[in-house]
């Protein structure tokens, strides 16, 4: 089952493959990548050490894995999901980072920006399906404040408030 990790780096001309098989390969990771994930939020909960986990690779379904659920039953647990729905805002990014694009040329850049698009999409159904919140990054300036809104957690903690 692991080698979905694999899967981009291994795939001879992966670049050039549909979006729609990209989106597959990126939510294979996550699954892959759940139980590791799960044994991470269970340690930090139950050794009471506060801890944020970002990244691509977790999915909203991790929230409905039974220990995650139940410490989040409690609280303790909170999950948002930021999806940018523009998919010409991915692209713009995209290019104007210029990270890990040696040797793409403009269509393996468009196919990724659609590929993100398309995890993106999937992401916030997911999070819907699950009753988790999702946020639009943009506008940047407010998103620490909406993201502490959208997690309950104002007022817990004065170090989550910006500004």
């Amino acid at each position: 089952r692991t080698e979905a990790l694999y899967f981009f780096e291994e795939t001879p001309g992966v670049r050039r493959l549909p979006p729609e098989r990209l989106r597959d390969a990126l939510i294979a990771i996550g699954e892959v990548m759940a139980p590791a994930i799960e044994v991470v939020v269970e340690n930090h909960i139950d050794q009471a050490a506060p801890v944020i986990i970002e990244g691509d690779a977790i999915l909203p379904p991790l929230l409905a894995r039974p220990p995650v659920r139940e410490r989040a039953t409690r609280s303790r647990v909170r999950a948002i999901f930021i999806v940018e729905p523009d998919e010409s805002v991915i692209l713009a990014n995209t290019v104007t980072r210029g990270r890990g694009m040696a040797g793409w040329g403009e269509q393996e850049v468009g196919t990724n920006a659609r590929t993100m698009w398309l995890y993106g999409r999937w992401l916030a159904e997911q999070a819907q399906h699950h009753g988790l919140p999702t946020l639009e990054p943009r506008p940047w300036a407010t998103l620490v404040e909406r993201i502490v809104a959208a997690s309950g957690a104002v007022g817990t903690d004065p170090s989550l408030r910006s500004g």
